[in-house]
């Protein structure tokens, strides 16, 4: 993964930065998506995973570089999620901090459909994914799932077509 600087938005970009180890790996890491205060929430194949596109959090000390926490296999710690995940989403709200990634989870081979996570303040850790079934899924792959800064709504794709969803 790599990132751009500019020191205003009328500025133009600086040079690409590799963002190195820990955050880049020998593995296959994708689906950046910067978070406030020098977060980076990521999926990557790398060793010490459940099965495959597992979802890390990064985040980038001025003092003492990049840290990495793997999400773990079920975000909530049970039992093993299968399935990859891609497009991972999460926006904190008065509610808590919500989660949603696309995965073919317990259909593995399937389709990809969008699930999510909560994490309330009162309670640790991470509830168990839910799948957001006919809300969201239908028999095509939805991927790519991206919340609103308040996570009212979501965003995803839907084989090459862009869908909305507000709850």
């Amino acid at each position: 993964m790599w990132v751009f600087h500019r020191s205003s938005i009328e500025a133009r970009w600086g040079p690409a930065e590799n963002l190195g180890q820990p955050v880049n790996s020998m593995a296959a890491d994708y689906c950046p998506t910067p978070l406030r205060g020098k977060w980076l929430l990521f999926v990557s194949t790398r060793p010490g995973g459940c099965c495959g596109g597992d979802m890390y959090l990064a985040r980038n000390n001025p003092a003492h570089g990049w840290s990495v926490e793997h999400l773990g296999c079920a975000v909530d710690g049970s039992a093993e999620f299968p399935g990859w995940r891609v497009g991972p989403s999460l926006v904190e709200t008065a509610e808590g901090t919500l989660l949603k990634f696309s995965s073919d989870g317990f259909d593995v081979g399937g389709g990809q459909d969008v699930y999510g996570a909560t994490h309330a303040r009162t309670r640790d850790p991470w509830s168990a994914p839910v799948n957001l079934r006919s809300v969201v899924n239908t028999g095509g792959n939805e991927t790519r799932s991206s919340l609103s800064w308040d996570g009212r709504r979501l965003h995803f794709g839907r084989d090459g077509e862009i869908f909305v969803s507000t709850r």
